[in-house]
């Protein structure tokens, strides 16, 4: 494992809030997460990087499957190509 990789590891986030900044009009998304990370920076995550983490997760047989019409649906909802999850 690279050592950038292995440091990020050990710098895990926690959720400040959710929210769709009304004033960010090129957000596309359905939710965007507020996050803190251990060092105190705070970043934006947005949904649709969560659901390709979660198909990556999935895809590893981390998670069990989850039904193709969750995805197909998810995906509509969060203007997702289906590809991409």
């Amino acid at each position: 494992m690279v050592k950038e990789n292995h440091n990020a590891l050990f710098n895990r986030a926690d959720l400040v809030e959710s929210t769709k900044d009304p004033v960010c009009s090129e957000c596309d998304e359905l939710a965007i997460f507020a996050l803190r990370d251990s060092k105190g920076n705070e970043f934006s995550l947005n949904l649709s990087t969560i659901l390709e983490c979660l198909k990556f997760a999935e895809n590893q047989g981390v998670l069990p499957p989850i039904n193709e019409s969750w995805w197909i649906e998810i995906a509509s909802l969060a203007k997702v190509p289906s590809n991409q999850v």
